[in-house]
């Protein structure tokens, strides 16, 4: 609720979405009165009114062919409507068993007789699988495929993996070393960027809690798999894990005892960021090595920059007038920081410009 409440003031009330209830367990624990298996996800519009939303992709093992139809898998989906009667409220007449069907009580048929009577011959109503139901429209597979139809999804997530799949994803990358407390599953955030961009090859995905990475992960699998240009942005405190061990829970000191075990191994600071940009790194190398043999695969994007926030390149001297004297101007021919780099000072100009940081 208070979650709500914040994301209210930051994005609109108008702009809120859904809350997506995701089963974040399967296990049951036993050390509570009820098990928390869920984790909700609000999802909010920039704005609500000019909003894409995509869902999910089409299950295609509900699509079959019973009847050879040349244009491939289908399913049926209901031909009644919930709208006024009128030129769609008429029997239809199932010649299999001569009964006629009228839309059920409080609803007509989504189509007049006439576009009715078009579909028929076009085969594209059959009267359920044995022809002796009331009578159904045809979804050809294809079809829906070649205009990017998607699936609506459901509110309630239960096979978009768990966080146990997540441990697993990153024991798998990090030699079997628990180095993360309830990581979020690919699959879960694959399915959320989906929502927004999933015929959008080319978009940004911006996560302000980073974390281990999973959204980085989420992003270069996509691009793999379809072949898109998704970008990431991926920000995180630099936490202090040593600072972390000494506040931590016992349960929580072992994970991050593993941490800093493994930073020690590849030697890098004791920093949450130094994890998050080892699993890409990581990450990338695997998903290019598990599809070698794909076409395109060696046009995959798996690099990625590092940038910190800091102070201006340049010093931070003020004079006034008055102040200034003949011997201090030669102190003035250079105000660059002298620890500064050529790549911060492009940085800068970059900024400055408004580019983009990925030229």
């Amino acid at each position: 609720h208070n979650l709500r409440k914040i994301c209210d003031e930051i994005f609109g009330e108008e702009n809120f979405v859904a809350n997506s209830i995701w089963q974040s367990r399967t296990s049951i624990s036993d050390d509570h009165e009820i098990s928390m298996n869920h984790n909700h996800t609000a999802i909010y519009a920039k704005n609500k009114n000019n909003l894409k939303f995509y869902g999910e992709k089409l299950n295609e093992s509900e699509y079959q062919n019973r009847d050879n139809d040349p244009r491939g898998p289908w399913k049926l989906v209901p031909l009644d409507a919930n709208k006024p009667g009128g030129d769609t409220n008429y029997p239809i007449l199932n010649t299999n068993n001569n009964k006629e069907y009228f839309p059920p009580e409080g609803r007509s048929w989504a189509i007049n007789s006439k576009d009715f009577k078009k579909l028929l011959d076009d085969n594209r109503i059959a009267f359920g699988i044995n022809g002796e139901r009331a009578p159904k429209k045809k979804l050809f597979l294809l079809e829906r495929l070649e205009k990017g139809d998607t699936k609506t999804p459901s509110s309630i997530l239960l096979d978009a993996g768990t966080t146990k799949d997540g441990s697993n994803e990153l024991n798998t990358l990090f030699e079997r070393k628990k180095i993360f407390s309830y990581p979020k599953p690919v699959d879960y955030l694959s399915r959320l960027i989906q929502y927004g961009i999933y015929s959008e090859k080319n978009q940004i995905v911006l996560d302000f809690f980073s974390g281990s990475g999973t959204t980085a992960h989420s992003v270069m699998s996509l691009n793999a798999l379809d072949g898109g240009d998704r970008k990431f942005i991926a920000i995180q405190l630099a936490e202090n894990l040593d600072e972390s061990l000494l506040k931590a829970s016992d349960d929580a000191k072992s994970i991050i005892k593993n941490s800093i075990s493994f930073l020690d191994s590849i030697k890098k600071k004791h920093l949450l960021t130094e994890i998050g940009k080892e699993r890409i790194r990581r990450t990338g190398t695997k998903i290019v090595e598990d599809n070698q043999d794909k076409a395109g695969i060696d046009k995959l994007d798996i690099g990625f920059r590092v940038y910190k926030t800091g102070s201006s390149n340049m010093e931070e001297v003020y004079y006034h007038p008055e102040q200034l004297s003949q011997d201090n101007l030669f102190s003035l021919a250079s105000n660059i920081k002298e620890e500064r780099t050529p790549d911060d000072l492009l940085t800068q100009v970059i900024l400055d410009l408004g580019l983009e940081l990925n030229l």
